[in-house]
């Protein structure tokens, strides 16, 4: 509903490695954050032998034939230390793009109170010309607004209390004792 409320193109849906990349309408930036798990320590890091791992080839050749100005790429910190990592850069800066990475923390980059380092791969295609290089993009390595927990827990009126964490659950004495 949301996305048919601003875009006049219908939204395509369905697994990207199945449907036809042209159905994508021309885009000036992708965003994408593409599956973890075959890269995440917590996981067996089987990397391209995961075939979830088969959309960044996906991805790729959606680069390749729409070439949006931009593109934002998110995952686990873990890709870093993958065997495949090198390849997927040289990948992207094979599609014409400037390809720069960083790892970010939630809780320092937007002070939610969780700790969750990911790493967003961010790329301007070589054909524009920025005023600045890449490098000058700089991504908040801390964040001035700092929300504690107990305020997260904090019900506003116009909310239904069935959303919000409550002593009907188990836990909630222990929760609720660390909240001040």
């Amino acid at each position: 509903i949301i996305y048919n409320a601003n875009f006049t193109h219908p939204l395509v849906r369905g697994d990207l490695n199945m449907i036809d990349l042209r159905q994508i309408p021309v885009h000036d930036i992708l965003t994408a954050g593409y599956p973890c798990q075959p890269f995440s320590v917590a996981g067996h890091r089987l990397e391209f032998l995961d075939p979830r791992a088969q959309i960044f080839w996906t991805l790729i050749k959606i680069l390749q034939l729409h070439q949006p100005k931009v593109f934002l790429f998110e995952n686990v910190k873990g890709l870093v230390s993958t065997n495949s990592f090198s390849l997927m850069l040289k990948e992207l800066q094979n599609c014409h793009y400037q390809v720069q990475y960083y790892l970010l923390d939630t809780y320092t980059a937007t002070g939610l109170p969780q700790h969750r380092e990911r790493i967003f791969i961010i790329s301007i295609h070589n054909h524009i010309k920025s005023t600045s290089p890449l490098s000058e993009i700089i991504f908040s390595r801390s964040c001035q607004i700092k929300i504690q927990l107990s305020e997260m827990w904090l019900q506003p009126q116009d909310i239904d209390e069935k959303y919000y964490y409550s002593p009907i659950y188990t836990c909630w004495p222990i929760i609720s004792s660390g909240i001040t």
